[in-house]
């Protein structure tokens, strides 16, 4: 019996219970040796993160349509936006490019279907004539991208579409709650429904307002299941939600009623889910046969928007504690709640029931997200199969990702790698050093192992980079630094951080703190500062990184004189001010990342270029970090938790594809 499993199952030595192969793509700069790529690892079945943010800065809500083919439709309503302009966008999935199709006066449009190549995304749009806005339906032709807007001549902003199904025949639309701009509407109350015939939509006379419902409550999601119409309304004001159902479109049965929150629903293929609060908690209801059940979720918070990832079988939850939201996995009949993660920033918005069905991508689902506040909508992504940076574990590795291993094409020789962070349960960061990696087109082959109870955690930052250090013993190492101090200034490793502070005695930046690497660096490498911040008070301080040669300085900074609080940079003598940023942006903590090429600086600030710099680099170059102050008086206090260099080339291997999971069988 043992020889017949180990001729099905991999053999190898590192006593993990699994493993999954991982394809890293060469680059077209050459081959590399001992060269360090970033990698995330959930635990669970699934994955999330934030995928796409609008290219339109400060545009508040994102709304996720359809895939078709290989791209994503998408639009970010007008609230926030500059001039009041709600776009519409496609992404290429292959790419990542963004392609802005449409601009329009006060449109926002929260949900959307798809049928055969056509994306129809509802809800309200400007009529330019003042601030007028009508019931709107904008359609997407995924042929040629065009984009053809329909407006109901006789609506206002009280009839604005929320919620929309379609049977594949008809488009059914709800409208929002009692409100809003009703002069010259023929419905002024609000909270009705549209039949609207697919064959005709462009013509709105074809339009049917087939019911209106009552209390004038806002129709937060309709799906077409088994037949029939389900819908879920609810009171914005807070006193309740309910669901209906409908053969016709005109006569309506309540099917569910609970006295506060709101309800959404998701179609689930077999079965219809609806999410809403009951007795102050979340509450999972499930329709299967005509009768519902109840679970409660409470555990995920209050009720939120949710998807189906039909690839796992599972329903995504969404919950939304600021900052963050929250991704929850679940199953059908309310069994084996998981988190996934609760660090993706933003809010979800409203998804259509349809969902997991209109934006399925190779198991993936994508959703919406808006922002509370300030920011910038965007698109998340909920990931159902290992794919380019990410891979699931599948809820079989440690909690604290301490029993991962990383290995070579033959299974056996291990590779070095670093945890730069984790939130234990939900997903780590890893870097791995690879040993070797062909130019392009060819690839390199590695495993990651991982299921085994009892491994402690062979994460070292030393092995994997060329210089490393985290600052975690409060002693800096003269074999790493050296550390320079002027005029009242001091420096020293305090709290697993360089601390660099003063107070200046002399005017114009003598009062400076400073630590160098040791080691040289040539061209093409990387720099990685994480968690990097500064304060102080009086005129002025800043915090720098600075590449020195023996024949030139390159740096980068963060700058503040009074109340202004500029990033600049100085290359070979020319300082320049690169952009003015907000004092809460600079309250904060940030993440720096530099890449050196042979005739180029790219300077990142939180994965966000900043600036490229076209330079002329000769011989190697140490890394300095400083903090420094201006005028007699005047206190700094700089930050560095951690740093580490790495080799760099232009453009970097890539991610590609993650084989299936593999059961390992030891030798005894």
């Amino acid at each position: 019996m043992q020889a017949l499993l180990s001729r099905r199952r991999p053999k190898g030595g590192l006593g993990n219970a699994y493993r999954q192969s991982h394809d890293v793509k060469g680059s077209t700069g050459g081959a590399q040796s001992n060269y360090s790529v970033r990698i995330r690892a959930f635990k669970g079945l699934v994955g999330a993160d934030l995928y796409v943010t609008t290219p339109t800065a400060a545009c508040h809500e994102g709304t996720a349509y359809a895939v078709i083919g290989n791209s994503l439709y998408w639009g970010v309503n007008f609230g926030g936006c500059p001039a009041n302009l709600g776009h519409k966008y496609k992404t290429n999935l292959l790419t990542g490019v963004t392609t802005e199709l449409l601009q329009k006066y006060l449109m926002a449009e929260w949900m959307g279907v798809k049928v055969g190549t056509k994306v129809y995304s509802v809800g309200e749009s400007g009529t330019g004539v003042g601030l007028t806005q009508n019931a709107s339906i904008h359609i997407i032709d995924s042929s040629d991208d065009s984009v053809t807007e329909v407006l109901h001549p006789n609506t206002r902003d009280c009839n604005e579409l929320i919620g929309v199904g379609t049977d594949g025949t008809y488009l059914v639309a709800g409208e929002r709650h009692a409100g809003g701009t009703d002069a010259g509407s023929n419905w002024p109350n609000g909270g009705g429904v549209w039949r609207i015939p697919m064959a005709t939509i462009t013509d709105p006379n074809t339009w049917t307002r087939t019911y209106e419902d009552p209390t004038h409550w806002l129709w937060q999601s309709i799906a077409y299941f088994n037949g029939k119409w389900y819908a879920a309304l609810y009171d914005p004001g807070g006193t309740g939600w309910k669901v209906i159902s409908s053969s016709d479109l005109v006569n309506w049965t309540t099917e569910l009623s609970r006295a506060a929150g709101s309800a959404f629903l998701q179609n689930c293929g077999s079965k219809l889910a609806c999410i809403g609060r009951h007795a102050g908690a979340a509450r999972l209801f499930v329709l299967d046969g005509g009768v519902w059940s109840e679970y409660d979720i409470s555990a995920t918070g209050l009720e939120g928007a949710m998807i189906w990832v039909s690839e796992k079988s599972k329903l995504m939850i969404f919950s939304y504690v600021a900052p963050n939201h929250r991704v929850y996995s679940i199953n059908i009949d309310g069994t084996g709640l998981e988190t996934v993660i609760t660090t993706v920033p933003k809010c979800p918005s409203s998804s259509s029931a349809g969902q997991g069905e209109y934006t399925y991508y190779h198991g993936d689902v994508f959703y919406g997200l808006q922002i509370i506040g300030a920011g910038d909508g965007a698109i998340g992504r909920v990931y159902a199969h290992s794919a380019y940076s990410n891979v699931l574990l599948n809820g079989r590795c440690r909690s604290d990702f301490g029993d991962m291993r990383f290995t070579r094409s033959d299974g056996l020789t291990k590779l070095d790698y670093w945890v730069e962070s984790y939130v234990n349960g939900e997903y780590a960061f890893i870097w791995i050093e690879v040993d070797s990696i062909p130019a392009d087109p060819n690839k390199a082959t590695i495993y990651a192992y991982y299921g085994k109870p009892d491994a402690t955690s062979e994460s070292n930052g030393d092995n994997t980079f060329s210089l490393f250090d985290n600052f975690d013993d409060n002693v800096i190492n003269p074999a790493k630094w050296t550390t320079g101090v002027q005029n009242g200034a001091a420096i020293a490793e305090v709290n697993q951080r360089i601390q660099e502070s003063g107070t200046a005695t002399a005017q114009f930046w003598i009062c400076v703190a400073y630590l160098q690497s040791i080691l040289t660096f040539p061209s093409n490498f990387a720099v990685h500062v994480i968690k990097l911040s500064a304060g102080g008070s009086g005129t002025g301080y800043a915090m720098f990184i600075t590449f020195r040669t023996a024949a030139t300085e390159h740096m980068y900074y963060i700058d503040r004189e009074g109340a202004s609080i500029t990033r600049r940079k100085n290359i070979l003598g020319v300082d320049t001010q690169i952009e003015v940023i907000t004092a809460a942006t600079f309250s904060g903590q940030f993440n720096w990342k530099c890449l050196i090429g042979a005739a180029q600086i790219k300077w990142y600030e939180d994965d966000v270029l900043k600036s490229t710099d076209n330079i002329s680099w000769a011989g190697g170059a140490n890394v300095r970090l400083r903090g420094a102050a201006r005028a007699i008086g005047d206190t700094f206090t700089a930050y560095w938790d951690t740093i580490f260099v790495r080799n760099y080339v232009d453009p970097e291997p890539t991610h590609d594809v993650w084989g299936t999971e593999e059961p390992v069988i030891w030798p005894w």
